[in-house]
């Protein structure tokens, strides 16, 4: 059974075995995960925690968007995260980045772990009044792309992403 919450302190190790799934991911679309991660320190974890809480309610930089991170447990072992991002206004949120990101770690994927981390989201944006939300999915990322139509998600348009040199579609998903 999957059990979606926020980390919390106990989830140290766990987030490590995470971490380290994520780090030593090759494939394309692990990538995005691999940055986020590749100069974590862990003795600062405690640390880590209390900004992921803080990025939920009130960030430090003001330009950026409040950010809620869930992680997807199995079992005790983080099966994928789930960050969303409330203030689409923010950064290039509404252009590249979307409402959601999301990350499923390869000894995870082709378990529906992503489909579920969505559903997921997508009841909490309705629980904040959100209509409609925005995925931002890379061309060639079929399994993701097919997350969004599964939740019948329509093409709004495709732009280039300089920063990742990469087409992405930009998918609407009403809620």
């Amino acid at each position: 059974m999957l059990e979606i919450r926020t980390l919390n302190k106990n989830d140290k190790k766990a987030f490590f075995k995470y971490v380290q799934a994520c780090l030593n991911d090759n494939t394309k679309f692990g990538v995005f995960a691999k940055e986020r991660y590749e100069n974590f320190d862990f003795d600062k974890f405690d640390d880590f925690c209390d900004e992921l809480e803080l990025d939920a309610k009130n960030p430090v930089d003001p330009k950026k968007s409040r950010q809620v991170a869930y992680f997807g447990f199995e079992n005790n072992v983080i099966v994928g995260s789930i960050r969303c991002r409330l203030d689409i206004e923010k950064e290039d949120l509404l252009q590249f980045g979307g409402h959601i990101g999301y990350d499923v770690p390869e000894y995870a994927r082709g378990n529906h772990v992503s489909e579920k981390l969505c559903q997921f989201a997508f009841d909490k944006y309705r629980e904040n009044n959100v209509k409609r939300v925005l995925l931002v999915i890379d061309e060639d990322n079929y399994a993701s792309r097919h997350v969004a139509e599964k939740f019948n998600g329509t093409i709004e348009n495709w732009v280039y992403e300089p920063d990742d040199n990469a087409k992405v579609a930009r998918y609407w998903i009403e809620l």
